[in-house]
């Protein structure tokens, strides 16, 4: 019953069965085409996080279908991938969450694989550039090895060998989502989600998937800043564990 006495209406609303997350900045190039081949794939929420983008990412998103969430003020210092996936999954609502780039790197026709994986019984499934393939110019020697090191180092710290521990092409189960406290601000967003599913032994499998080049813009990945970061969070992350 409502507060005046008369029966309640149930809703009619159904919740979509895939939501995509998308962080992006200054991505005004390439948003459009992702958000359209994330709906085409079957994600039937789209939020595109923009964290401050100078560009028109965000008109060109919403243009495409996509809700549009702020991280940061437009024109303002981003406030990092990690803020702005949070931002994202604080809004989601959908029984899988994927979350993918905005550059076009990540195949959003791979995202119905993610999900098969999460609907076969898994609660994070990891898209795994390593165990898939890599298009020419997907990825440079430097970072390769850079990528191979941290996951060395997250086996070493964890038990668990993984062979992209930080891919941020995943699937996320709804009812995994709610049991992280999630707070980091910039890449470690992604060995943070690993680390802490592990924690509460959800179940963690890789999927093969393709990393394809950037066709525009570059990468606001900070080599050493960021690899230092994200060595940072494994270890901190690692106590109590």
């Amino acid at each position: 019953m409502t507060e005046n006495g008369q029966p309640a209406v149930a809703s009619s609303r159904k919740r979509p069965h895939v939501c995509a997350v998308i962080p992006a900045l200054n991505e005004e190039a390439t948003i459009a085409d992702v958000v359209e081949r994330c709906r085409a794939a079957g994600a039937g929420q789209v939020l595109v996080v923009d964290d401050g983008s100078r560009d028109q990412t965000a008109v060109r998103a919403r243009e495409a279908g996509a809700v549009v969430l702020s991280a940061g003020l437009p024109g303002e210092r981003p406030r990092g991938k990690g803020v702005a996936i949070r931002v994202g999954f604080a809004r989601a609502d959908a029984d899988v969450i994927v979350t993918l780039d905005g550059d076009g790197q990540d195949p959003p026709e791979e995202l119905p694989t993610l999900v098969a994986a999460i609907d076969a019984g898994a609660e994070l499934a990891i898209g795994s550039r390593f165990a898939g393939t890599f298009g020419p110019g997907a990825i440079t020697r430097i970072d390769r090895l850079g990528n191979r090191a941290l996951s060395l180092v997250f086996a070493g710290l964890y038990g668990r060998r993984l062979a992209d521990t930080q891919a941020g092409f995943r699937a996320l189960a709804r009812s995994l989502l709610a049991r992280l406290d999630l707070r980091a601000r910039g890449f470690e967003i992604e060995v943070e989600i690993l680390a802490k599913a592990l924690r509460v032994g959800a179940q963690v499998v890789e999927v093969p998937v393709a990393r394809c080049a950037r066709m525009y813009g570059t990468s606001r990945l900070r080599r050493v800043r960021d690899g230092a970061r994200i060595l940072a969070a494994m270890g901190r992350l690692r106590v109590g564990f």
